[in-house]
């Protein structure tokens, strides 16, 4: 679930691994269909794809919980790692190799 939410957000509304990486939970506007990308500074909006408001929609509801909850903090990222914390962009590097690799032989 939560590599589908990653993927719809970098394809869906075309940001970086590091952009989507970064993404808050405070970012995430539903209601206006909207999305705040911060980073290094610079800020701006996108407007989010319906694949990837269903997978993030997807990945809170039924996802997100069972990784937040292996942290004494929670963690406000909108992303998280299998620890809790956030997902890095060399975390999801290392998971593409894999799947890469794994589909070559």
């Amino acid at each position: 679930m939560r590599d589908d939410a990653f993927r719809s957000l970098v394809e869906g509304c075309d940001l970086t691994a590091e952009e989507a990486c970064a993404l808050r939970l405070r970012d995430w506007h539903l209601a206006g269909m909207t999305l705040r990308v911060r980073l290094h500074g610079y800020e701006r909006v996108v407007p989010v794809a319906a694949v990837a408001r269903v997978a993030v929609e997807r990945w809170l509801r039924d996802g997100r919980r069972s990784f937040a909850g292996h942290r004494q903090r929670p963690c406000d990222r909108l992303l998280l790692s299998h620890r809790g914390g956030p997902l890095r962009p060399w975390a999801i590097r290392r998971l593409a190799r894999d799947a890469r690799d794994a589909v070559a032989g």
